[in-house]
């Protein structure tokens, strides 16, 4: 009531479920597209009432908060939740980020060191066909809708039969768009700005129904 939102995942074969509650102030909210209106949030306490095929005894909870720092709270776990009669209250602070979840065995990511800057690799080709489908392929970065790789269903020339894999954007209707206002795409970025005198052939098909 105080601001906020909440999303839930909920396994369709089973009882495990994961919640995650994101209280983030307008001033931490630039990036949004399209702009938000002025809005206010504040701390709260708010209670959920979990559906009856949802029911669990514990609840693991990881907490993050980007407002609160540098240094920032990252996925810091918290004590562990016991809901009582299928209900369960948490205190969400300004900046707060809760995930709340059926399954014990979260853990906070880890990686190596970051490698060195180096340019993009060149030539570069791909067929899409190491992939798996609906996956999203390497090197490519989506800014209106989104690219996955799927079968064709038409042939794309007469080399490439029926069904092999293609990159297709799978969203069917006019997206919120990191660039512009969704109206200039569908667009995918591949490649670097320092680029000169490229030399880049492409097979591309527009289904009969585009």
């Amino acid at each position: 009531p105080q601001g906020g939102y909440y999303v839930t995942w909920v396994d369709p074969k089973g009882a495990d479920f994961t919640l995650v509650l994101v209280k983030i102030s307008h001033e931490h909210a630039p990036c949004i597209r399209p702009a938000l209106p002025h809005f206010e949030v504040v701390a709260e306490t708010v209670t959920f009432e979990l559906a009856k095929n949802l029911l669990a005894k514990t609840l693991y909870v990881w907490f993050s908060n980007l407002e609160d720092g540098p240094p920032y709270t990252l996925f810091e776990k918290k004590t562990n939740i016991a809901p009582v009669d299928g209900k369960f209250s948490i205190e969400i602070p300004v900046g707060g980020y809760f995930t709340i979840t059926t399954l014990s065995g979260g853990k906070k990511g880890s990686y190596g060191p970051i490698p060195p800057s180096t340019p993009f690799p060149l030539p570069h080709m791909d067929g899409f066909d190491h992939y798996p489908m609906s996956s999203a392929p390497q090197y490519f970065a989506d800014q209106i809708g989104i690219f996955e790789i799927h079968n064709s269903s038409a042939n794309v020339d007469p080399c490439q039969p029926i069904g092999s894999p293609i990159l297709r954007q799978v969203v069917p209707q006019t997206p919120i768009a990191w660039q512009g206002w969704g109206d200039k795409g569908p667009l995918t970025v591949l490649g670097m700005r320092e680029w000169q005198d490229i030399s880049i052939s492409v097979d591309v098909m527009i289904p009969d129904d585009a």
